[in-house]
């Protein structure tokens, strides 16, 4: 039976008591080990991450069709206070066994040592537990950050599609807690061949520039726990514990040979060769981002200047678009009637004097500025009226 209680709803976490209770006898690491690579449901599909047995892989598939790849890690020590840590690679989103960075949290027998020992499961089959939760209540994804499992993630879709749709015509909407007819889906199907996936890592790619977009998060650090007891100091006594205190040499010496300085210290050395590799990342591209760096400034000193230009062909647009002040135009119509009548009266006085033009000739032309006189005038009148001051 699974361990862990499960709601009608779906994803609730396991509680402690579904597996704790007398304190089975211990299981060595390699028993745990082997149980989870012989296990006939996920040894096809499981794959060893690094140069020891310490993290493996497991690709599933969901009832919903997704292509899911839960890493998990058995730390190498004998110690009693160790336990495996399981989280779901290459993936964001929310499940309610996954903390923030896709650990899983929720599944009681691994949430600490006492809860893993007392549970008395092998390896094999806690990550089977996992990877059944897991694949009837599939997390709600939000993003895929691992190339090849996005790969196979679209090779997949269309037989992913057909199976989620019988699995939706043989269940209603609403799970019940029996969970005996989800057997026909996907979630007892043999998961995906690992070598398939493997395949789609070792075909190459064609180089592209770096972006944001592409730059991956940084690996999840499986941090050794901290004992409430160390076995290597129980058993010494009081003279052997001032000797180490007291020498530094002595103390250094003992430190080096306890199973979580040595964890420790691989630790450490894992994290400083990816602080390299990232170091030496980052320089490769320290040329680019400086030219990058220099085109941003130019582009902005650009925008800059024609923004200041704008502004000033703005403001002369407005006061070019804007409407005559009254008074003025009041002035320019006054000066205009003015030279009008002048111009009739000077045109009046030269007929009179040489008579040059025909009484035809001069009746047109006189009329005309006449004419254009009492328009000016009759303008400046209406004008006059909307003034205010006036």
């Amino acid at each position: 039976s699974y361990p862990g209680r499960r709601s009608s709803s779906g994803a609730s976490v396991a509680t402690a008591q579904d597996v704790m209770g007398t304190v089975h006898p211990s299981i060595t690491r390699a028993q745990h080990i082997e149980s989870y690579l012989q296990d006939r449901a996920l040894a096809r599909s499981t794959r060893r991450i690094g140069s020891d047995d310490a993290t493996h892989d497991t690709v599933f598939q969901t009832t919903q069709g997704q292509n899911l790849m839960l890493r998990v890690h058995m730390p190498q020590s004998s110690s009693a206070h160790v336990f495996p840590a399981m989280s779901l690679a290459g993936v964001r989103g929310r499940h309610a066994w996954c903390d923030s960075s896709m650990r899983i949290t929720g599944y009681a027998p691994i949430q600490n040592a006492a809860t893993w020992r007392n549970s008395g499961l092998k390896l094999g089959a806690a990550v089977h537990a996992v990877v059944k939760q897991l694949q009837v209540y599939p997390p709600e994804i939000t993003e895929i950050t691992d190339p090849a499992l996005r790969s196979i993630q679209k090779k997949m879709a269309p037989s992913a599609n057909n199976g989620q749709a019988r699995h939706s015509q043989q269940h209603s909407p609403h799970r019940s807690s029996n969970h005996s007819a989800s057997s026909n889906g996907s979630a007892n199907a043999p998961p995906p061949n690992y070598s398939a996936w493997v395949q789609t890592q070792s075909q190459p790619k064609p180089p592209k520039r770096f972006s944001k977009a592409d730059a991956k998060p940084l690996p999840p650090i499986n941090m050794p726990t901290v004992p409430m007891a160390y076995d290597e100091v129980v058993g010494l006594e009081k003279a052997q514990l001032e000797k180490y205190v007291k020498n530094d040499l002595d103390f250094l010496t003992f430190a080096g040979k306890m199973e979580t300085n040595k964890e420790i210290l691989t630790l450490r050395a894992s994290v400083m060769r990816e602080n390299f590799k990232l170091a030496n990342t980052t320089l490769t591209d320290e040329a680019r981002i400086k030219e990058l760096s220099a085109s941003c400034d130019d582009l902005k000193k650009s925008i800059q200047d024609k923004l200041a230009k704008f502004q000033e062909l703005e403001s002369e647009q407005s006061q070019i678009a804007a409407p005559p002040d009254v008074r003025s135009t009041l002035k320019q119509l006054s000066k205009a009637v003015d030279e009008s009548m002048e111009e009739s009266e000077a045109l009046a006085e030269e007929w009179v004097e040489n008579g040059d033009k025909s009484v035809d000739e001069f009746c047109k032309e006189f009329l005309a500025i006449r004419t254009l006189h009492h328009r000016r005038a009759a303008t400046m009148e209406r004008l006059s009226r909307q003034d205010p001051s006036r």
